[in-house]
């Protein structure tokens, strides 16, 4: 789905585990409701989680290590909720019972939501982010708005509501929520590859900060106070 952002932070060292959802493959002609898929797509990556061992067995003679210490989950879109449960937020089961999920994972040290969803009934509200209690960064862009969604900020009500301490918001000029298309879309528009490098550029950054001990990234030093910089605005909590 966002290849095209994952090929980057691979090439810039990390490794990148992407689960295949059940759900998706191959996609339903009638997608299953959301309190059967939210469920399941906390339990896949906690598997992935889980079986890191087993996974590193797989890799070929010579292939460096995983360091299970460090570790970060990233999703776009609906995948973003999912990110920010492991990263302690607070959640309703989607089933009508008003039953509130914890999903986080004390493995995991950071979390990064591309276009998480703003809040939705008996889903997601105001105060979920609330209990994110690790490292953040949320990306969106200035066309980042749908049928559901009007307004791109409604994308980064998790970081307008998220405690204070390491949360980044990322908002790139222009981009829209499938990046034109190279991040899959059901009616693509005219690719936006310089908004790509642009938010693959800031994740990397982020990345370093939070995974490689590296506190003078390009991304922390700009972050300390609220900056606009070529194709973007990055901010700080």
């Amino acid at each position: 789905r966002a290849a095209v952002l994952l090929a980057r932070i691979a090439d810039a060292g990390s490794a990148v585990l992407v689960p295949a959802h059940l759900h998706r493959a191959p996609a339903p002609s009638q997608p299953p409701p959301g309190a059967t898929t939210w469920p399941a797509r906390r339990a896949d990556v906690r598997a992935v989680i889980d079986r890191l061992p087993e996974i590193a067995a797989l890799l070929p003679a010579g292939a460096p290590a995983f360091d299970s210490s460090r570790l970060v989950v990233m999703g776009h879109s609906y995948g973003g909720a999912v990110a920010q449960a492991f990263g302690g937020a607070r959640m309703y089961a989607r089933d009508g019972s008003g039953r509130i999920t914890m999903a986080g994972d004390a493995r995991v040290r950071a979390i990064v939501a591309w276009s998480p969803p703003a809040p939705m009934a008996d889903f997601i509200d105001d105060a979920s982010a609330k209990s994110i209690d690790r490292p953040m960064l949320v990306a969106t862009g200035t066309k980042d708005f749908s049928s559901m969604w009007p307004d791109w900020r409604l994308h980064a009500r998790a970081f307008d509501t998220a405690a204070p301490g390491d949360k980044t918001l990322l908002v790139v000029d222009g981009m829209d929520h499938y990046l034109g298309g190279l991040a899959c879309a059901p009616k693509p528009t005219p690719p936006q590859p310089a908004q790509a490098r642009l938010l693959a550029r800031v994740v990397v950054d982020f990345l370093d900060a939070q995974l490689r001990d590296a506190p003078e990234s390009h991304a922390r030093r700009r972050c300390q106070v609220p900056a606009r910089w070529a194709g973007a605005t990055l901010a700080c909590r």
